[in-house]
């Protein structure tokens, strides 16, 4: 009696002294960003399959870690994607890890998260049958050398099935956005920025393209681009630039944007800075303060001489100025001598009517520096030259051109000035030594000696390499006296 009682007291001592085992960690999954869900989701068969396993601690409150350390390998060997049909019979879904996981044991810390991806990649779902499956995330640590178990996610359901003959803009906007990031997760960044340039040449209207254009300039490790990419995406999402200011009305709400896209910003802001610094102008001032209040060098006599239709003019110099939107729309809007375009052409638009040339005619209508479809954008952001035509209603004797540049202006190199008969000149030429304001509205403004003809036709020759991304003109001015 005396024995049983003593071991009874030594066994009790040692689960005192033992320490605690902790809680087990939870386990959740999302396939392609969908989580459990009481429908499943659907799945095109050929798509890329992103799963993402996210491990934390159960006690937000706990003072330690949870090691995950298994022994042998990597913790990133013991989390398994299981799979299994409606009939409950096992599948074989090849998922690999992406990246590169810590090796050895996790620490698992009450404040953080850890994700770890796998993907599958497209041709292996091409080949499963079509209908329903369930996936878990699996965790098996039974013989780890810290905490041991083993836990499972909730099951996501899925829905495997073929490629609708017409998609919804929003599914082929996510999927293929899941194209790019199954691309950059295989390390192959020239696959994701094909499918990211073919998205928004496919769809401009849609944010997807941007997020895309955002991800791979992440990849590339170009935090400023990666920045500019996904605000358009935010403003896209938003409906920011279809929403229309109506007098008397109540101002548009802008719709709900995903979380994602903020916290992609905050991890694009975390990024190291390894581009070169650019020049002071235009885009990125330091010193727009000191920069306003210069005084501007005294404009040098422009040159003309009257050519051919055909011919080319010779460069000639002018001097250049720009205005604030604040100060230049009260002050250009009230401008007697001053008439806006009635007619437009360009080398190339981004869409028709939205984007089109003709949006930078009559007075301007954007109220706010943003990707707006009611100004002027070329095909394509980067690729070199591009001009727009303007026509006027009335021929003038002409002395300045104004320019009202609502998304990174700077990019204007050359102003033609056209008679009604083909005559012309170039009456502005040269680098835009402007500084601008960051993400302001900014007006160009060229002034120069009238040519010897009357103005009813201005060519705008920009160089869109100058400043990185899409150059929009909302409205263009010609000033002169009958």
């Amino acid at each position: 009696m005396k024995r049983s009682v003593f071991v009874l007291l030594f066994a009790s001592a040692v689960a005192v002294l033992a320490p605690a085992q902790p809680a087990a960690p939870i386990v959740t999954l999302r396939i392609n960003g969908h989580a459990a869900a009481p429908a499943p989701s659907e799945l095109w068969r050929g798509e890329p399959v992103i799963a993402e396993v996210v491990l934390r601690q159960s006690d937000r409150a706990a003072q330690e870690p949870i090691s995950l350390d298994p022994p042998g390998s990597g913790w990133a060997t013991r989390v398994k994607i299981a799979v299994t049909d409606a009939g409950g019979a096992t599948a074989t879904w090849p998922f690999v890890v992406a990246g590169n996981p810590s090796g050895g044991a996790l620490a698992l810390r009450p404040d953080a998260v850890t994700t770890l991806v796998l993907r599958l990649d497209a041709l292996a779902s091409a080949a499963f049958a079509p209908g329903r499956y369930h996936l878990a995330a699996r965790l098996d640590l039974v013989d780890g050398r810290g905490w041991r178990g083993v836990v499972e996610s909730e099951p996501v359901d899925v829905e495997l099935v073929a490629p609708p003959a017409a998609p919804t803009g929003a599914a082929l906007g996510q999927r293929q956005l899941f194209r790019v990031r199954d691309a950059l997760l295989a390390n192959d960044i020239p696959r994701a920025e094909a499918a990211a340039n073919e998205m928004l040449r496919a769809d401009y209207q849609r944010s997807e393209g941007f997020v895309a254009k955002a991800l791979v300039s992440e990849a590339k490790g170009e935090r400023r681009l990666a920045l500019v990419f996904i605000d358009l995406a935010t403003a896209r999402a938003a409906g920011v630039a279809d929403m229309k200011s109506v007098p008397g009305a109540e101002t548009p709400k802008p719709n709900p944007v995903p979380l994602e896209y903020y916290d992609l910003r905050r991890r694009f802001e975390t990024m190291p800075l390894n581009e070169p610094e650019p020049e002071p102008l235009p885009g990125y001032p330091d010193n727009v303060a000191a920069q306003e209040n210069a005084t501007p060098p005294p404009p040098s006599a422009p040159s003309f001489k009257t050519v051919a239709p055909a011919a080319v003019a010779p460069v000639a110099t002018g001097a250049t100025a720009f205005a604030a939107a604040s100060s230049g729309d009260t002050k250009f809007l009230g401008d007697s001598r001053g008439q806006w375009a009635a007619g437009a052409e360009a080398s190339s638009v981004h869409g028709t009517p939205k984007y089109g040339a003709q949006q930078a005619t009559g007075s301007p209508n954007i109220t706010s520096y943003a990707d707006h479809p009611e100004a002027w954008v070329s095909q394509s952001a980067d690729r070199g030259e591009e001009w727009l035509k303007l026509t006027f209603a009335a021929p003038v004797r002409a002395s300045a051109v104004r320019v009202r540049q609502t998304l990174n202006p700077g990019t204007i190199v050359k102003i033609e000035a056209f008679a009604a008969d083909g005559r012309s000149a170039v009456v502005w030429s040269g680098r835009d030594t402007n500084v601008y304001p960051k993400n302001q509205i900014a007006w160009f403004i060229a002034t120069f000696e009238p040519p010897p003809f009357p103005v009813q036709t201005i060519k705008l020759t920009l160089n869109s390499t100058l400043v990185r991304g899409w150059n929009a003109i909302d409205a263009v001015q010609l000033v002169g006296d009958p």
